[in-house]
C-alpha cells in the first residue's frame, strides 16, 4: 500500500474514484487500487509513498520519526543543539 498526500489547491485532486483527497488529507491505498491525478490552474502537489509494514511502533512528532516517545525527545534534543547530522553533512541554504 501507499500513501498519498493532496495538496495544491487550484481546483485539482487526487483520489480513488469514490473518495476525492482534499490539500492536507491522506488517504492509503491498498493492493489493485487505481488512482487518479487531477492538476487545477495552480497545479499540484502529490507524494506517494511505498513500502511494506516494518511491524514496529511508531512515534510522530513534526518532521521526526521514531519507536518510542524516549527517542523522539532524544531527536529533538539532538536537533536543538545542531547534532542530529552524525556524518559528513553539508548545509545547503534553500532558495525557491
Amino acid at each position: 500500500g501507499g500513501v498519498g498526500m493532496g495538496g495544491g489547491g487550484g481546483g485539482g485532486g487526487v483520489g480513488v474514484p469514490a473518495t476525492q483527497c482534499k490539500e492536507g488529507q491522506f488517504i492509503q491505498f491498498t493492493a489493485g487500487d487505481r488512482i487518479s491525478v487531477t492538476a487545477g490552474p495552480e497545479g499540484i502537489g502529490v507524494l506517494v509513498i511505498a513500502g511494506r509494514p516494518i511491524g514496529e511502533p511508531v512515534v510522530q512528532y513534526g518532521p521526526f520519526v521514531m519507536n518510542t516517545q524516549a527517542e523522539i525527545k532524544q531527536c529533538f534534543a539532538d536537533y536543538q543543539r545542531g547534532e542530529l547530522c552524525k556524518g559528513p553533512c553539508t548545509r545547503v541554504k534553500y532558495e525557491a
